[in-house]
């Protein structure tokens, strides 16, 4: 961005789906960028029309290759980048169901796979084995994976209870030796080694083998508990069925509500990201971001295809994976361009110029929104109402003073300290459209109008227009070259430079290099 001036409008199909965008320097730290908006990531969905076998995605991880693993309905899903391999019962035998509902990649590099009804598949070295009832497993049906700090791998399963897998050997735990229910929906282990899990009546803890029970009376608003997350301080994130979202700290219960700024309170998955924002997928809510005490939700209307989220994964680039109850796969990461609108707190989503200042402030002209300071993340919208003479603002300069100069269709804005001055006509300014304005070398501001050009010094104008030889009053472009010399783009009347006080025109008559009358920035 220049410095001096700037001018020129901007596309509308780009402005209409852009607003103003900025190019930023990659993401240095992995994660998503906590700074940045929702709605200002990189987002891409995947559907069945681009390779999903369906559009339910109940489960998301990532192997020690590199490879996207997804769960779906019909079958597990590889990911490479570019293309999506499905593996099912028609072409994997050894899997037994195609309805997948946990997948986990562990630390020896092996892909494990909880299906509905088919049992426990492991893939390793491009090998698929599967484990049932028959080998020791307590329930064919799982919901649930996870690998504990000793290596260890806990099945969740739906009606069987818990099952452990370590050494080759499975061991099984249900509602006699103390688990609340046998139906497990989420496993996790805080830093104490204390292994907890989610169950439709309560949350259930397992420390020094022995299993307790917390119910809705100690302090969830709701029993049901459908997710478990351990936090990067050792909080435990539990997300419940109808109940929002608890977090438990040195035993005691903090509980989030739609009053709180939840999109819904029921709670399907939870994690928290490489830049500690917590994520949270809700049932009829889309997603929600929980970073500063502040719940962002972002929804159908933001970009998300289904409100319904079944799964969320933060893979090892930091991009964040959601899977959605129907509307397929997406994944927000850091963008390298990122686009600010009316979202972000743009007065107008049709930018004409753009400038920054000397301090690192970023101005924005609009069509109709007046000029918006970006400034530490936030925008403020100056218009009418605070003294600028017109909503439609075409140009940007910031003289040496510091005053910032806007040019509009009603005269030349001086804003300094919170105040304007007004230069029209009946200052000296030939014309009250500005279309083009430039700090030269000598601290001088020009100003390209309508009617003609202007130069402002020492508080007055000196103008240039037909009558001193510019071929067109519509100026629409100004530069100063390294020798002095300035270059002024006329509407129609091809190109001018005014060199120590003469202004030479070169146009197509008499300059074949120039392609067309009109000259712009």
């Amino acid at each position: 961005m220049r410095r001096d001036s700037s001018t020129g409008i901007m596309p509308r199909s780009l402005v209409s789906l852009l607003g103003v965008a900025l190019l930023s320097p990659p993401a240095v730290q992995a994660g998503l960028d906590p700074a940045k908006a929702i709605t200002q990531y990189r987002h891409d969905v995947w559907r069945e029309e681009q390779g999903l076998p369906q559009n339910t995605v109940p489960a998301i991880t990532q192997t020690a290759d590199g490879y996207i693993w997804f769960g779906t309905e019909l079958g597990i899903v590889r990911f490479d980048g570019l293309r999506f391999k499905v593996f099912d019962k028609s072409n994997t035998p050894q899997l037994k169901a195609n309805t997948i509902y946990a997948l986990l990649g562990d630390r020896q590099g092996n892909l494990w796979i909880g299906t509905n009804g088919g049992g426990l598949t492991r893939l390793h070295n491009g090998v698929f084995q599967t484990f049932s009832a028959k080998d020791g497993l307590a329930n064919d049906a799982i919901l649930s994976l996870y690998e504990d700090r000793s290596g260890a791998l806990w099945v969740g399963t739906n009606g069987g209870g818990l099952s452990r897998l370590e050494n080759g050997r499975f061991t099984s735990y249900t509602t006699k030796d103390g688990l609340a229910d046998n139906a497990v929906f989420a496993i996790a282990e805080t830093p104490d080694r204390t292994l907890w899990f989610g169950t439709r009546v309560g949350l259930t803890r397992l420390s020094g083998g022995v299993f307790s029970t917390y119910p809705a009376k100690d302090g969830l608003r709701s029993a049901y508990i459908r997710t478990l997350s351990v936090g990067r301080d050792g909080s435990l994130w539990i997300g419940t069925n109808g109940g929002g979202l608890a977090r438990m700290n040195d035993g005691r219960f903090k509980t989030f509500r739609d009053k709180d700024g939840l999109p819904s309170e029921s709670i399907s998955s939870v994690l928290e990201d490489d830049s500690g924002s917590l994520w949270i997928g809700t049932i009829g809510g889309g997603i929600c971001r929980f970073a500063g005490n502040k719940f962002t939700p972002y929804r159908t209307k933001d970009g998300l295809s289904n409100e319904d989220v079944w799964s969320l994964y933060n893979d090892r680039d930091g991009n964040l994976w959601i899977g959605t109850g129907g509307g397929g796969l997406h994944r927000l990461m850091n963008p390298q361009l990122t686009a600010y609108d009316t979202q972000e707190g743009l007065s107008n989503d049709m930018v004409l110029p753009v400038f920054e200042d000397r301090e690192g402030s970023v101005w924005i002209g609009t069509n109709g929104g007046g000029v918006n300071r970006l400034h530490d993340g936030a925008f403020r919208a100056i218009t009418t109402k605070e003294g600028l003479a017109d909503n439609l603002v075409l140009t940007i300069a910031q003289d040496r003073s510091g005053a910032m100069w806007f040019g509009t269709r009603k005269g030349l804005n001086r804003y300094k300290d919170g105040r304007f001055s007004l230069y029209t006509t009946k200052n000296g300014l030939p014309g009250n459209i500005a279309i083009v304005s430039l700090v030269d070398s000598h601290g001088r501001l020009w100003i390209g109008t309508r009617g003609g050009l202007a130069v402002f010094e020492n508080g007055k104008f000196s103008t240039y227009t037909t009558a001193q030889g510019l071929s067109s009053n519509m100026v629409q472009a100004i530069e100063e070259d390294r020798a002095g010399n300035f270059w002024i783009g006329t509407g129609g009347g091809g190109l001018n430079r005014l060199r120590e006080g003469k202004i030479e025109v070169f146009d197509t008559s008499r300059f074949h290099g120039l392609h067309a009358e009109p000259v712009c920035v």
